[in-house]
């Protein structure tokens, strides 16, 4: 018989194995699914056909921080916006805020700058020149962009127009917008990050038979997209944290870089 100090250590052992067996299920209750599509450096393909990229890294370190595991869900973009309102998805990065997207997401701080571009076949720019987007309509030429993607507000109200819109061919991504400039189906792409624009067309192999147009275009910040259906704010919260604290020390910059270069 165990006698009463026995006992007490006895209960404390089985108090502390019951609080780790429990912190351990709630760590793998917790599961963000992220929606991603190939996106050059912020998400792509590893060569184990695991995704790679800044978005995955930053990613990772918020679920960490939070005692979370993370699940990767390769979807088109526009999928992905449908799957975060109804929840199947939890997260999407190098998201524009826009406001009609705050009905069914959260955002986080921004982590990082996208600088937006207009792209032509190499050699045909000089027959594409316009002062902005408005302007396109007089070139008479077609202009590809990827279905769903947000340019910003004043650019996406341009695309709109129904002028621009009857001369504008959509793509599901990026790799398929260029295929389609790149074999004429179109003479311009829109692409809303510089970075992925040439990530992608080194990786199909034509980077050399695109040009970047000389018209300035605003840049955008991206943040993390979060579903409300799913995500409690303070989730978010800790993204927030983890998303500064990468940005003093310069984490996300090292990143890019890092990702930047060809593997």
């Amino acid at each position: 018989m165990l006698n009463p100090a026995a006992i007490g250590r006895y209960a404390l052992t089985l108090v502390a194995i019951v609080a780790v067996t429990t912190a351990a299920s709630d760590a793998h209750a917790c599961t963000l699914r992220l929606g991603w599509e190939p996106y050059a450096v912020f998400t792509y393909e590893g060569k184990d056909g695991e995704p790679r990229g800044v978005d995955i890294d930053v990613l990772r370190q918020i679920a960490d921080t939070a005692g979370c595991s993370v699940e990767f869900r390769k979807l088109p973009w526009a999928r992905i916006l449908v799957e975060i309102e109804s929840g199947q998805i939890d997260v999407a990065s190098s998201v524009k805020y826009i406001p009609v997207r705050d009905a069914f997401a959260l955002f986080s701080i921004p982590y990082r700058r996208g600088e937006l571009a207009l792209f032509a076949r190499r050699g045909e720019v000089h027959r594409l020149l316009i002062g902005s987007i408005d302007e396109w309509p007089r070139t008479g030429r077609r202009l590809g962009f990827v279905n769903a993607y947000s340019f910003g507000s004043d650019i996406d109200a341009s695309l709109a127009k129904a002028e621009i819109a009857a001369l504008s061919d959509g793509s599901p991504d990026y790799a398929t917008g260029i295929r389609m400039l790149v074999t004429g189906r179109t003479d311009a792409f829109l692409a809303e990050d510089v970075n992925v624009m040439i990530g992608e067309a080194r990786t199909l192999g034509v980077e050399a038979a695109i040009e970047r147009h000389p018209l300035v275009l605003p840049p955008s910040d991206y943040h993390l997209m979060f579903s409300r259906a799913s995500v409690p704010p303070d989730l978010v919260s800790i993204a927030d944290r983890v998303i500064a604290r990468m940005r003093r020390d310069g984490s996300i910059d090292r990143l890019t870089q890092y990702h930047r270069e060809p593997r």
